[in-house]
Formats: C-alpha cells, structure tokens, sequence
C-alpha cells in the first residue's frame, strides 16, 4: 500500500518474477498493489527476494501480508537514506528475524544477551556462528525457536524487520519494523488497543542497568523491561536510550516515542471485507479535541468511538480511538504546531486474524 500528497508514479523490482512494474499514484486514493506469493519464504535463507520501490514524488508505503485466513501483520517501510548500522531486538517464542541488505559487501553482526543465543551455523546458514556478509539486495532471514533479545550491527545501512512466527496460541508472523527513528530520550505513551486481549511491551538495552518509572508495574533485568497485560494507556519513562515493542493479540507494533510525534499523517488501511479497520491517536489532553480524522478525498470528518487519559507529571495525554472502513485517511491538527502520534490497525474474523504499524513519525537522532 502507497501513499502520497501529491500525484506521480512508482517503480518496482526484484529478482523475484511478476514485480517489476512501473504505476501511477493518485494523491486521492493512494495505491494498493499485489505481489507474488513466492516473495515469501519460511525457515531461515539467505536469498535475493527484496523488492526495490522508487518514486518521482514523496511516498509513505505500508506493507502487510493478506490471505484467505487473514493476515500475517504488516508494517510501515522506512526509506533507505534513514536506515541505520544498529537496531536493537526483543521477540518470544518461535522468532523471525529479516534483514535486508542495501550494498555489497554489507558485514552483519548478531549478538544476543538474553534468553538463547542466535547461531547462524546452527540455522543451517553457511556463515560463522554469529557474522555473515550480504550482497547488495540479499535478504537474510533468521527463524529461532526460544525467546531472544539483542542487537544487530552492520559496516552499512540495513533494514531490519523482527517479529515472531507464533507459538501455541499463533499461527502466523506477526512483523514489527524496527528502526533508529524509535531511539530517542525514552518517554513512551502506550495505548492497549481495543478489542485486543492480553498485550505486552518489552524494550531492551544492552548496556546498563535499567532505571524506568512507570504507571504500571515492571519486570526489570540488566537486559530488557517488560509490562504485561495492559487494561488501560500506560506510560514509560526510562534513563537510556531504547526502543519499544508492543506484541498484541495477533501482531505486534513498534512504539513511537513522544519526540518522534509528526504533525501530519496520511495511512491506507488493507482492503477488503474481513477485517474492522481502526486507528489510535496519542496527543496531549488540553489539545485533544482539535485532532482531525479524515477521509481522502471527502474530507469527511471520523467521529471518535472511545477516548482515554493518563496524566504524567502534571501533563495529560488523551488516546483517541476511532473505527474506519477501508481507504485512505489523513490526520492533522487545526493548530499545525501540535504533534501526535498514530496507529493503524484492525481485525480479521479468524481468531488472532490482525494486523497493527505506526503510520506518521518524524525521524529522530540515534544513539
């Protein structure tokens, strides 16, 4: 899925056959493209089956994984001048790591620091235990049984994709985008998103002890922080530098920090009729009611189905819930100097059918 304020055209390519294409976007219905099943592969490989898509106009692009029983989860894609050398990684049982290279000779990295480690060799990867260079459009995928958490480093720019395949209660992959953007001075507001059951957050970081407060009790290690079973917006606050992984009832979302809140957002939710499409705003209560949901291109205004605050050190945050149908959305403030961030998710009919990704962040400074 392809968005964009203004009209223009998209390329795209891959080794895979049945990708290359080259189509023209409408900054009024934004686009919704299929490719082929054979882009994706389970276990762990090494191959060449990235697709490379380029534009002649700024474009938002939105990645999720659609079949008869639902989908397998999705994300918000990065764009390769902002990838970055290092990301950090937290996943539970049966996981998946993707990473995809964007130049030769691209030396990888993986070290793990809690729960099992990550063996190359083992996987069945002709590589050292814990290294392996990529060429320029090589993805490596890495599939591990046991919860892991830990840190990828490269010599070049990579993108990075973390999620978990499922365990006894999942049957599918459910992805979360991780990127620098998500590294920022650690001040969290995290929304239990309706419909949703049990959910979790872990954050990792490697190299102190852990110093958060929060709203909500949490589990601490020298390695990792974890909250369980949200009920209601919570809130972290740490001292270090981290990022946020929120694993929900059949996907999970990478947080958006309070500094990385945009003043603009625009999103594409997945067409078709099996799912309930929905989207959570995150903006500072005394603010709250000039948020503006909108259709594209009828500028129809989305009237809130829930509504939800906490209060940080004297200052308020509301959580503003809303439920769409399939389309395009845009979000803003009457006052263009307020920042909020935003979620897009929704739910299949099939159990633990949905798919949950950040849709509107500015990018910040990494660590």
């Amino acid at each position: 899925m392809v968005v964009s304020l203004d009209d223009g055209s998209i390329t795209l390519s891959s080794d895979i056959s049945g990708v290359d294409r080259s189509v023209d976007i409408s900054s009024k219905s934004g686009l919704s493209l299929s490719l082929p099943t054979s882009l994706l592969r389970g276990g762990s490989f090494v191959a060449r089956n990235s697709v490379t898509i380029r534009s002649n106009t700024d474009i938002a692009v939105f990645v999720v994984i659609l079949g008869s029983s639902g989908t397998g989860d999705g994300y918000m894609a990065i764009p390769a001048t902002s990838l970055s050398k290092k990301y950090f990684f937290s996943m539970n049982q049966n996981a998946l790591l993707s990473i995809v290279s964007f130049s030769d000779e691209t030396n990888i990295n993986i070290v793990s620091n809690a729960g099992t480690n990550i063996n190359l060799r083992s996987s069945g990867l002709s590589s050292s235990n814990t290294n392996i260079t990529l060429a320029r459009g090589q993805v490596l995928q890495i599939r591990h049984s046991s919860w892991v958490m830990g840190y990828v480093t490269s010599s070049k720019p990579f993108m990075f994709l973390h999620g978990s395949h499922g365990d006894s209660a999942y049957s599918r992959y459910r992805a979360s985008f991780i990127d620098s953007v998500f590294y920022t001075d650690a001040r969290f507001f995290i929304i239990p998103l309706l419909y949703n059951g049990t959910d979790t957050v872990t954050f990792c970081n490697r190299k102190r002890s852990l110093s958060v407060t929060s709203n909500l009790r949490v589990s601490t290690s020298s390695n990792y922080v974890y909250i369980g079973s949200l009920k209601k917006v919570s809130y972290i606050r740490a001292d270090f530098q981290t990022s946020c992984h929120y694993i929900g009832h059949g996907f999970s979302v990478s947080v958006s920090p309070v500094t990385s809140y945009s003043t603009y957002c625009r999103f594409l939710t997945p067409y078709g009729s099996n799912f309930t499409h929905h989207a959570a705003v995150t903006v500072k209560t005394a603010v709250d009611d000039g948020i503006k949901l909108q259709n594209i291109p009828n500028k129809n205004d989305i009237t809130e189905n829930h509504r939800e605050t906490i209060t940080v050190d004297g200052v308020s945050y509301s959580a503003i819930y809303y439920t769409v149908e399939a389309g395009q959305y845009e979000v803003y403030h009457t006052s263009p100097n307020v920042t909020f961030g935003v979620i897009s998710y929704g739910f299949g009919k099939g159990a633990n059918t949905a798919y949950g990704f950040p849709v509107c962040f500015k990018k910040s400074s990494s660590p």
